[in-house]
């Protein structure tokens, strides 16, 4: 999808200071140093870089490398963004990155592990066979996601943009959080982005009135950024439970973003069939992460100590043959206003951001 530039202002809040951490890089020759693969590899096309499934040579693991165009010694900031954080991290929830290589041509290199699949190809698939996630595997996946969740708020480390495109499954229960190119810590820059059907109302509302490039949009308050993540992980439940997001509709133009603002103070909607055997626990949880007042949202640690999530686990998800999906990787599809996807038949989302 197209890409809008939406960067904040100063709101006049004290800004806290952050890490100062730069991702270690490691200089090589050439990639085939380290990895094996081909183009018949490719996973992941992109403007700025590719991601391919590749073999570790030392190791013979396989990974997913994604290879940065090149670029004269500078990262682009997404990329180092990423790279910074997931550095410093270490969660059964979040992607792990092995390296970060720089090659002789300036070609920049992470390398992180290979997962199977994506919640939203997974969603995808079930919607193809007339079903979706039952209500214990949702509960699996949401678990995992909120611990993530609250090791990185833990560390005033912010996502700010979950989506099921950004969710990897590895095909036996397991579920991470991936893609943390929009990632920050808490202080650093609190400009509002994230995706249109996954943003909270009160990023939407601080995006710019018009889509300009690189038009900057309004600051947002720690305790704001961070509740928008709780806010995304309520619409993937929501999405994850009955096969469609809660709130359909796009920032642009103005009319538009006010009518999405309308759906998300109505609040989510539980009123049809798909609603019909999905337990009052469940429901409650997904009210308490898509509370419009972000001040009296459910933080991480609130959300795990719901009665839903307390519920015996049940087997996990069971094995299929989706394509592979891999850490860092988005979906890139092109802007179009209300247009379908072959699948759900909704508008597509549409990502905003720096």
């Amino acid at each position: 999808m197209a890409e809008m530039d939406v960067d904040g202002k100063s709101n006049g809040e004290v800004v806290k200071a952050v890490p100062c951490v730069t991702a270690k890089r490691t200089r090589v020759q050439r990639i085939s140093e380290r990895y094996l693969m081909d183009e018949e590899d490719e996973l992941e096309p992109g403007s700025f870089s590719r991601v391919f499934e590749a073999v570790h040579v030392m190791s013979g693991e396989k990974r997913a490398v994604k290879v940065v165009s090149k670029f004269p010694g500078v990262m682009p900031p997404r990329d180092a963004r990423e790279a910074d954080v997931l550095s410093v991290v270490d969660h059964p929830g979040i992607v792990k990155m092995h390296e970060v290589l720089q090659t002789a041509d300036n070609e920049l290199v992470l390398a992180f592990d290979l997962w199977k699949t994506d919640l939203y190809s997974e969603l995808e698939r079930r919607h193809h066979n007339r079903n979706r996630l039952t209500e214990g595997e949702a509960r699996v996946v949401a678990s995992q996601l909120l611990s993530a969740v609250a090791y990185l708020h833990e560390r005033d480390i912010v996502h700010r943009d979950i989506k099921p495109e950004n969710i990897l499954l590895n095909g036996s229960g397991k579920a991470c959080i991936a893609d943390f190119g929009f990632a920050r810590w808490v202080g650093s820059e609190n400009e509002a982005v994230g995706t249109s059907f996954y943003m909270s109302p009160e990023v939407l509302r601080a995006l710019p009135p018009l889509f300009v490039h690189r038009q900057r949009g309004q600051q947002l308050s720690a305790a704001e950024t961070k509740a928008g993540d709780l806010w995304s992980l309520g619409t993937v439940l929501y999405y994850a439970l009955s096969g469609r997001p809660p709130f359909l509709g796009q920032p642009y133009p103005p009319a538009k973003r006010r009518a999405l603002l309308e759906q998300m103070d109505a609040g989510p909607s539980f009123s049809d069939d798909r609603w019909r055997d999905i337990s009052e626990p469940a429901r409650d949880l997904v009210r308490g992460l898509l509370t419009v007042d972000s001040s009296a949202r459910l933080t991480a640690a609130d959300a795990l100590r719901h009665p839903w999530l307390r519920t015996t686990l049940p087997p996990p998800i069971p094995d299929n043959e989706a394509i592979a999906a891999t850490a860092g990787s988005c979906r890139q599809e092109e802007f179009q206003d209300e247009a379908p996807t072959t699948i759900q038949h909704f508008p597509q989302a549409v990502k905003c951001g720096a």
